[in-house]
Parts: C-alpha cells; structure tokens; sequence
C-alpha cells in the first residue's frame, strides 16, 4: 500500500509542478506544445523500449495477454453489432464509436501507470500490440476507404497508408488520433476522424 501510495504521490507531485510552471509562464508561451510533443513522441516510446529490452516476453503470450485480445475484440463486436445493427449508423460511426468502447489509453496513460504502481511496464504491452497491429488498422482501412468512396480525387484521405508512414516512436506512443496521418494529409483525417488525443 505504500508503495501504491508512493507512486501515486510522485505522479502528482509532477503534475503539480507541471501546472504551477504553466500558471506562471515560467517556459514560455510554446512550453506546452514542445513538452506534449517531447512527451509523445520521444519519452513515452523510449520508456516502453527500455522497460520491454529488461523484461520477461513471455508475459506477451501469456494467458492475460489473451484474455486482454478477447476481451477487447469482445466489446468491439458488440459495439459493432450495437451501432450498425440495431441503431443503423453509416460506416464512420461505428467505426468510431467502436473505437470509443474498445480502446483504451494504454500508452499515455498505461505505460506512466504501470511503471509507476506495478514496477513493470509490459502487463501494458499485450493491450497495445493488439490495439496498434489489430483494431487500428483495421478501423482505418474501414474509414479509408469511406473516404475514398465519398471524394475519389481526394489524396487525403489515406488513414491506413498515412499510418503506415508515420515515426515509428510516434505511431508506438499514440491513440488512434495521433500519428496516423503523414503531414501532408492530415487535414483529410481530422475530417475523418474527430477522435484527438489529449
């Protein structure tokens, strides 16, 4: 229970510095941005690169991992069954809304926690592996191509493809709003896809 209490204390102890240097503009006017992307792109991967490098893999092929798939694919169909089935929403709806009830924040949010309270951050990994190489690519193939039907000569609507061409650090570190789109398409995307992580 100490440690729990611990860890919790540590993390609010930097979100409260956090929010004091913001208050006073201590870092300047662009801090925040330059620390979100810091944070995203650069830490958060780096910390799931030297947590996994130092940890047992056998816990990706465990039983958690594949209660964590079931599950997870579990709500998803039923979410998809609930959207397009019984409430008859077009293709980016349920999308989307399938994505609001399947996927969980398990790398901004996951990686810092696990750390912190667990001392491990690969009971964490099972959940994204599965969310970045299962329910992503396939949620945006789905929006991809409703894009494409929608506005044929549009070159902008290429989720799946945009994905694919993002840094690797920032594709590992990000929901399904960040990361997928390259810079020159990401205008169509957010058109797509409202979902933006915070």
């Amino acid at each position: 229970m100490g440690a729990v209490v611990t860890a919790l204390g540590t993390m609010a102890a930097v979100i409260g510095v956090g929010w004091l240097l913001g208050r006073r503009g201590t870092l300047g006017s662009g801090a925040r941005t330059v620390l979100a992307r810091t944070c995203f792109s650069v830490a958060t991967p780096s910390l799931l690169l030297v947590t996994v490098a130092h940890a047992d893999l056998h816990a990706l092929l465990s039983r958690s991992a594949l209660v964590t798939a079931l599950s997870t694919a579990t709500v998803a169909v039923v979410a998809i069954v609930v959207l397009a089935v019984v409430w008859r929403r077009p293709a980016p709806d349920v999308v989307i809304g399938t994505l609001a009830s399947s996927y969980v924040n398990a790398g901004n949010l996951g990686l810092p926690l696990a750390v912190y309270l667990l001392g491990d951050a690969v009971a964490v990994v099972p959940s994204l592996l599965f969310q970045l190489l299962v329910i992503a690519p396939v949620a945006f193939t789905v929006l991809d191509g409703h894009a494409g039907a929608a506005a044929p000569g549009n070159p902008g609507a290429r989720g799946l493809r945009g994905w694919c061409a993002a840094p690797p650090a920032t594709r590992s570190s990000s929901g399904p709003s960040r990361g997928w789109c390259s810079p020159s398409s990401r205008g169509s995307c957010r058109r797509s896809c409202s979902v933006r992580s915070p």
